[in-house]
């Protein structure tokens, strides 16, 4: 499934317009502008439980302020380069975007104390932060 990785967008879906939210499934999206919306990293493939942290994870932002692109810290868990259960892992520990795994690596100096992330799990979890931020 592919689901919506930006905090809203407005779509002409058979010449009406639908607005999609952080999170939405975008199986009725047409088939050119879902493919647009993924090369341009607006929509990403994911599971039902990352799609439902991005819905809970999207920022409030006020009004006229728009997440951009290029803003990879507010990227969710589920737009990141990792297996599912790793994602699942991050999600259940309530670091649902790349900003609030910056963090708590800052404050408690790893991941290790996160349950279900050892070692290796930490080291594919900073590959995908560093691909995210394009290094």
């Amino acid at each position: 499934m592919y689901v919506l990785n930006i905090p809203t967008i407005l779509v002409d879906v058979g010449g009406k317009k639908r607005r999609y939210y952080s999170g939405d499934d975008l199986k009725d999206a047409p088939a050119d502008q879902l493919a647009a919306m993924i090369r341009l990293q607006q929509a990403v493939k994911c599971d039902s439980i990352a799609a439902e942290s991005l819905k809970q994870s999207t920022p409030d932002k006020p009004k006229g302020e728009t997440l951009t692109a290029g803003d990879w810290r507010n990227l969710s868990v589920a737009s990141l380069e990792l297996d599912a259960p790793t994602r699942k892992v991050l999600i259940e520990a309530g670091l649902t975007t790349a900003q609030t795994i910056l963090d708590y690596g800052e404050k408690h100096g790893s991941l290790g104390s996160v349950e279900g992330i050892g070692e290796t799990r930490e080291k594919a979890i900073q590959a995908a932060l560093a691909k995210a931020a394009g290094k």
